[in-house]
């Protein structure tokens, strides 16, 4: 069975990595959602088979016979945007997927959209931390089993390029949100 790694929108940079980690054997049934018309084509163009155009028969029939869909967004990526119901749609709605976190959730409240209750539950919700870990579990409604701790799956490649005579800044911002208690202390 097939597995699509995301669509065009949201997921260019993990399909290639995907594709660079997974064994040939299994890069074989993997596959990633793009308009051909997008200036990134080109980029991923040299994926073949595994490069499926948007909205193609191909498209559609791979959605309705992919196992899991991974991607950093909902399954609505994978698809026409507010589109009428229709089969494809319904079938895509059903299917396991894998969400890839890429920013900090403590910081968001996405949990009416991707929670396990929300417009757009995931199956599982890699996360990057235990404290993420535990918020997705906690706050989302999330079995732990189901909430992968594995880093930041989608900044796994970023290198440090900086050497010791490049400039650092300290840039602070205050988000009194996450103050857990204020205390104030007279001078």
């Amino acid at each position: 069975m097939p597995s699509l790694v995301g669509s065009e929108m949201c997921i260019r940079d993990s399909f290639k990595y995907c594709m660079e980690h997974l064994p040939e054997k299994e890069r074989r049934h993997i596959y990633y959602i793009m308009d051909p018309r997008e200036p990134d084509y080109k980029n991923v163009a040299g994926y073949g088979r595994q490069v499926v155009p948007f909205m193609s028969l191909k498209h559609m029939l791979l959605s309705l016979s992919m196992k899991i869909c991974i991607s950093s967004d909902s399954t609505s990526h994978l698809y026409v945007w507010r589109s009428k119901p229709s089969i494809v749609r319904r079938a895509i709605k059903q299917k396991e997927e894998l969400f890839l976190q890429h920013g900090v959730t403590a910081m968001k409240r996405v949990d009416q959209l991707f929670g396990k209750n929300g417009s757009s539950p995931m199956t599982y919700f890699v996360t990057c931390s235990r404290p993420e870990h535990d918020i997705v579990v906690r706050e989302f409604d999330y079995e732990p089993e189901n909430v992968p701790i594995t880093g930041f799956a989608r900044w796994d490649v970023l290198k440090d390029k900086s050497t010791p005579d490049d400039p650092f800044i300290l840039m602070t911002v205050s988000y009194t949100h996450l103050r857990a208690h204020e205390t104030r202390h007279d001078l």
